[in-house]
């Protein structure tokens, strides 16, 4: 047998073996994966907070987030609406690949989440004797059962704008079932200001200045940099206003 035959004749078997590999794997992981599925499993469940649940509390292998997927697939499904707490019956139905699978539960459902506050600011700077409105830095509130709104925030604020200091204002919101929210926000007054930016509130039309003190070490090393600059650059001095726009950073 000549070499060119036995080529030919180990390329063919070659690529048998490789199809006969390619048919393994196919088979393995698509056609035994579809002929496999014999549904969905669903979880035991006894508890659930009020409108705070989803299909994946009930599936394992469903994802939820902007959207409910098993295999990277939508699915179609739907959960008995509940509109009280208590004792209920909540069917889950989901229809994948021309099949329905369905399972009821007889759940608790309860409220044990606590309402949540959102801020504008965790922590601020305002000038000392300006106009300070602790309500105008809540931005959002939201419950699972009640609706709530920024006016049933309790607010706890003991911040006083003519005197300098750090102060702490305390938002609490409470709902029916007397889960308790709370949120803070870190006031610091001053009265030396280096720069001022300006900061819209969300809520107000109103500007609040936002300051950064000066200590009078920064004060001292600014002044070592200006005489500095000067001695090495003297026509500087022919224009005394130039050494004021200086920002020189410390």
């Amino acid at each position: 047998m000549s070499k060119r035959k036995k080529i030919i004749i180990y390329s063919v078997i070659g690529l048998i073996f490789l199809s006969v590999i390619i048919f393994i794997l196919f088979s393995h992981f698509i056609i035994k994966k579809e002929l496999t599925f014999n549904g969905f499993h669903f979880k035991e469940v006894t508890e659930l907070n009020y409108n705070a649940y989803d299909l994946s509390a009930f599936v394992e292998e469903v994802t939820c987030e902007e959207k409910c997927l098993f295999n990277k697939e939508e699915l179609d499904y739907s959960i008995s609406n509940i509109e009280t707490l208590g004792t209920k019956e909540i069917t889950v139905k989901i229809t994948y690949q021309g099949k329905v699978y369905e399972k009821t539960y007889e759940v608790e459902v309860i409220d044990k989440l606590s309402p949540v506050i959102t801020l504008s600011n965790e922590e601020i700077e305002i000038l000392k004797n300006s106009d300070f409105d602790s309500k105008a830095y809540i931005t959002e509130v939201t419950d699972n059962y009640n609706d709530l709104t920024i006016n049933d925030v309790e607010i706890e604020s003991k911040v006083n704008t003519k005197e300098i200091g750090d102060y702490t204002v305390t938002y609490t919101l409470i709902d029916s079932n007397n889960n308790i929210g709370t949120a803070s926000l870190i006031v610091h007054v001053v009265e030396k200001i280096e720069k001022m930016k300006m900061m819209m509130i969300p809520n107000k039309k109103q500007i609040i200045p936002i300051i950064k003190t000066i200590t009078k070490h920064q004060i001292i090393i600014r002044i070592i940099l200006i005489a500095q600059i000067l001695i090495l650059n003297p026509s500087l001095i022919v224009y005394p206003y130039l050494h004021l726009q200086l920002d020189i950073p410390i």
